[in-house]
């Protein structure tokens, strides 16, 4: 398995494809890595390549010199808080405790590690009210790093171009969420955002990567968005911890038979759609396919898969593989 991070040039900005998350999903991704293969082979031997694909969603960090955050979806489990030795809580100060366990995107890599060796498969996850920041559940040593990860919500002012008589027709915003990353001083800090390769990775998949980052991700690529300057590769082994759960980190949907109803701990579903693109827009529209999302919590692994369809003579993928962290 290969670890790859993706660079934020300075005061980059990116717009994910879900605004609520920040996560750049694992069929974005996928779609966008097979697009770059296209340009830089063809269509030679495509079938060989997206076949041996087995990526994950790719997620938000931060590193500094030696030290890294590196930010995974909340478990889809049921939280409860950590009891202290208070006494006479009051019911406002109980809602309010409440309201920060609802407010939790992200468990750093740390803390997911402890969910993943002490969590039982079912009932509620003890959560420590003091380490919580920015919608961030991160353990003592990380809590300078977490400060630096603030999406920012973004209003920007758009209108309407008529191509045919070329006047503006419409004025209106535009509200989005995006991370937006500024080095003002010296570059302590490096923003980026990480996936993982499942799976021999050679130099050919490298430079598709490396063309995938050059030519941006996500929304509004057309005014800058979503463009990454550094690529690093690093191979790391896939070792498992001593937990018994498997925690999702892909978009996935089981094949018939793969999963049973006793097999999923916690869970929430995404409805995927959209248009078809093959090099230039087709005026087809995907079917609609409803995905396990990252942070879902399972017993056992599944393999999901790559379902292909032929559309006018083309076929057309739709990723839907799983990968898990266990």
């Amino acid at each position: 398995m290969y670890f790859i991070k993706m660079y934020l040039p300075n005061n980059g900005k990116i717009k994910p494809g879900d605004n609520d998350n920040f996560i750049l999903s694992s069929e974005l991704i996928f779609n966008a890595i097979v697009n770059s293969y296209i340009r830089l082979y063809g269509t030679n031997d495509l079938e060989t390549f997206v076949d041996r694909i087995k990526i994950s969603s790719s997620f938000p960090g931060i590193e500094k010199k030696e030290k890294e955050l590196l930010l995974f979806p909340r478990p889809k489990v049921s939280f409860s808080i950590k009891t202290k030795n208070s006494n006479n809580v009051s019911l406002e100060e109980e809602i309010k405790k409440r309201k920060r366990l609802k407010k939790i995107k992200f468990f750093t890599k740390k803390r997911l590690d402890e969910f993943l060796e002490t969590y039982k498969g079912r009932g509620r996850y003890e959560i420590d009210l003091d380490y919580i920041d920015n919608g961030i559940y991160f353990s003592e040593d990380e809590k300078e790093l977490c400060g630096v990860f603030k999406p920012e919500e973004y209003i920007e002012p758009k209108n309407i171009i008529n191509r045919v008589t070329g006047t503006t027709e419409q004025f209106f915003y535009n509200k989005l969420w995006e991370i937006t990353w500024k080095n003002k001083k010296n570059r302590d800090y490096r923003a980026f955002y990480f996936f993982y390769w499942d799976g021999d990775l050679t130099d050919q998949d490298k430079a598709v990567i490396r063309l995938m980052a050059d030519e941006g991700i996500g929304g509004d690529r057309s005014t800058g968005k979503g463009f990454f300057e550094e690529v690093s590769f690093e191979k790391m082994d896939n070792a498992k911890l001593s937990g018994n759960i498997f925690y999702l980190i892909s978009l996935a949907l089981p094949k018939k038979g793969e999963l049973g109803n006793n097999d999923c701990i916690g869970y929430d579903f995404k409805e995927k759609s959209g248009m078809i693109y093959y090099g230039y827009p087709v005026s087809t529209r995907k079917p609609v396919y409803r995905k396990f999302v990252e942070g879902s919590v399972f017993e056992k692994e599944f393999e999901g898969e790559l379902k292909k369809r032929n559309e006018n003579g083309k076929t057309t993928y739709n990723y839907s593989k799983a990968l898990f962290l266990k």
